[in-house]
């Protein structure tokens, strides 16, 4: 037995469109679609790819609008897309490392 083709109408494809735009997964828009993932992904899958790029790129666009005004959002993106990062770690000789010991009154790992 031959199995039945399923029609998009014009609703269910703007609204697989924006589900794709707002990075839905194909699973999540074949069960809103009633329709299985291969078919999706067979009659759909350019269109897909390009609404989640375009959805991508208007994500970006809002958080360089966010960054503007929110240093939290500038960090977060320059850690994420121009590689920066903060930096903790403090090399100490050993002269400062002795005057220290000396400070705290310890020497040769031991208090005094």
């Amino acid at each position: 037995m031959a199995r039945s083709i399923k029609l998009f109408t014009e609703t269910e494809k703007q609204q697989m469109q924006q589900m794709a735009f707002d990075q839905c997964q194909d699973k999540t828009i074949a069960h809103v679609l009633d329709c299985d993932v291969k078919t999706l992904k067979k009659h759909f899958s350019t269109v897909l790819q390009k609404k989640r790029a375009e959805g991508k790129a208007a994500l970006r666009r809002a958080q360089m609008k966010l960054a503007e005004n929110n240093p939290t959002m500038s960090i977060f993106l320059g850690k994420n897309y121009l590689e920066q990062k903060d930096k903790s770690e403090h090399e100490l000789s050993p002269q400062t490392i002795a005057d220290i010991a000396a400070i705290v009154g310890v020497s040769h790992g031991k208090r005094n």
